[in-house]
């Protein structure tokens, strides 16, 4: 039998529809049981003991888009009847799910990226996407990155973070019987690190993507560092908030 692969040039990854500009995706389907027995018997039975849940991790470059898809995805998961979403990709899907945490990172040197985590339930992977040829024009790079609050950035990250658990009831089949809400009010921050003390920083601009802490959001810890053999010393500050404060924007 002739072996087979799947490649990344077959690859997609879209969100409602939505198609993102995916360099990895991760792909979890957990279905959790246990071992019954009984005194007297040799026999064992293995059952569903908890609801199934299918977890799926995005890493994308930000090309314009993706600040309103996060907000609205950001909303849902913190509603009380979320309406839930879709996740399709060609290793596995989700469905009834929910936004769980938003991670972006942007640094000298490197090209900036947001990864995106989401939970629900299992759904069968998408066919392969035709390999396109198109010119990749809309990378953001460094030079389009900025920060409020420091003289010369080298460095910022930020995170969101709501918690989603499922919900299920007696009666209801135990592995797919669930529903996932998000437990409100979540938590953000954003780390930042310079030549100069950055102190508190409550927006990250990629481009055309824009993430702000919003109300409340405060200065919760920074470091300084000098020694004699480096260039410059290094300062950096950690900002956080509450998720549900917290705004995703096209700017």
């Amino acid at each position: 039998m002739p072996i087979s692969r799947t490649i990344y040039t077959q690859g997609v990854a879209t969100v409602d529809g939505n198609e993102l500009f995916a360099q990895s995706v991760n792909w979890t389907h957990n279905m959790p049981k246990e071992s019954v027995t009984a005194l007297g018997r040799t026999s064992f039975q293995r059952v569903a003991s908890g609801p199934e849940t299918a977890t799926l991790e995005v890493t994308f470059y930000p090309t314009g888009g993706e600040g309103t898809l996060l907000s609205t995805l950001a909303a849902d998961s913190a509603a009380v009847a979320p309406t839930r979403s879709t996740i399709a990709t060609n290793i596995g899907g989700l469905e009834n799910a929910l936004l769980t945490s938003v991670r972006g990172d942007a640094s000298v040197g490197a090209i900036p990226t947001i990864t995106v985590s989401f939970m629900g339930t299992y759904a069968a992977a998408a066919a392969n996407a035709s390999p396109s040829s198109a010119a990749i024009t809309t990378i953001q790079t460094t030079e389009a990155v900025s920060i409020n609050g420091s003289g010369c950035a080298q460095r910022a990250s930020f995170s969101w973070d709501m918690p989603v658990e499922p919900i299920s009831c007696l009666g209801n089949v135990i592995t797919t019987g669930s529903e996932f809400f998000g437990n409100p009010p979540g938590s953000a921050s954003i780390n930042a690190e310079g030549t100069t003390a950055p102190e508190t920083v409550t927006q990250i601009d990629i481009g055309n993507f824009t993430f702000n802490l919003g109300a409340g959001s405060s200065l919760s810890s920074r470091s300084n560092n000098l020694a004699v053999g480096q260039m410059h010393g290094t300062f950096s500050s950690v900002t956080d908030g509450l998720g549900v404060n917290a705004t995703f924007a096209d700017s």
